[in-house]
C-alpha cells in the first residue's frame, strides 16, 4: 500500500528546541529554590508532555500543589522564550517542500501543549500547508496512546497503513506501533538509535531527505 500521509513529531524531529525548554524550566526551578539541571538531562525529561517534564525536573518529594505551581510558571516562562534559541533542523524545510510537491498529506502530532504547538509551527513553517497541527489537548490522552492519532487519520480519510509517523523517541515509535502507522525514527533528535529500534522503528534515518526514499518503496 502506498503511503499517502506523513505525521511528524515536533520537538527533536522538526525543531531543535532543547535549549529553550531547558532554559525555561531551569529559570523556574531557580525561582522556586530547586536545583537546576544541565542541558543533557533535558533530553530524557522531554517527550511525555510539559507536566511530566516538570515532574521529572523537580525533586521527588514535592507536593501536588508545588508541581502545579511550577507547571503554570513554566508555561508562562516558555511562552516568553520558545523562539530564542530554537530552529528547524537542517534539511527539514527542503524535506517538507518535496513532500508537499508530491501531494503527501502532512501533519504534526506533538505532546507539546496545543497552543505552543500551533504558535511554533506558524512561526517556523508558515509556508507549508499542514493538513493538521495538533498538540496535547483534552479530552485526548498524550502519546503513546493512539486515540488522537487515529482520530486525525479518520478525519483525513486515511487508513493507518497509509501513514508514516516520524519521531525521535520511544514515545513516538510506540505511538506509531499502537496506531498501526509505519514507524520511522530520526537519529538527529533527543534520543538514541537504540531506543528507537527497541520501541518499534521500522527505519531509522540519519538525514531528513532519506525519508523521501520511503515513498519509492
Amino acid at each position: 500500500m502506498a503511503f499517502k500521509g506523513i505525521f511528524f513529531d515536533l520537538d527533536g524531529t522538526l525543531i531543535n528546541s532543547i535549549d529553550d525548554i531547558a532554559d525555561s524550566v531551569n529559570t523556574v526551578l531557580k525561582k522556586f529554590g530547586y536545583p537546576t539541571h544541565g542541558r543533557e538531562k533535558y533530553f530524557k525529561f522531554v517527550g511525555n508532555g510539559m507536566e511530566k517534564l516538570v515532574i521529572r525536573a523537580l525533586p521527588g518529594d514535592v507536593s501536588e500543589e508545588t508541581i502545579l505551581s511550577v507547571y503554570k510558571e513554566t508555561k508562562a516562562e516558555y511562552s516568553r522564550r520558545w523562539n530564542k534559541k530554537t530552529n528547524p533542523y537542517p534539511q527539514i524545510e527542503r524535506l517538507l517542500e518535496e513532500l508537499q510537491r508530491k501531494n503527501i498529506l502532512l501533519g504534526i502530532l506533538s505532546n507539546k501543549p496545543h497552543d505552543f504547538t500551533k504558535d511554533v509551527v506558524k512561526h517556523f513553517f508558515p509556508e507549508f500547508n499542514f493538513a493538521f497541527v495538533q498538540g496535547a489537548e483534552e479530552p485526548f490522552p498524550h502519546k503513546p496512546d493512539p486515540q488522537l492519532a487515529l482520530h486525525i487519520a479518520n478525519k483525513l480519510d486515511l487508513n493507518p497503513e497509509e501513514i508514516i509517523y516520524v519521531g525521535d523517541s520511544d514515545v513516538d515509535m510506540q505511538t506509531a506501533v499502537n496506531a498501526n502507522f509505519y514507524p520511522v525514527g530520526v537519529s538527529w533528535g533527543f534520543r538514541s538509535k537504540e531506543e528507537l529500534w527497541e520501541n518499534g522503528a521500522k527505519v531509522v534515518v540519519d538525514k531528513p531527505l532519506e525519508i523521501l526514499d520511503l515513498l519509492e518503496k
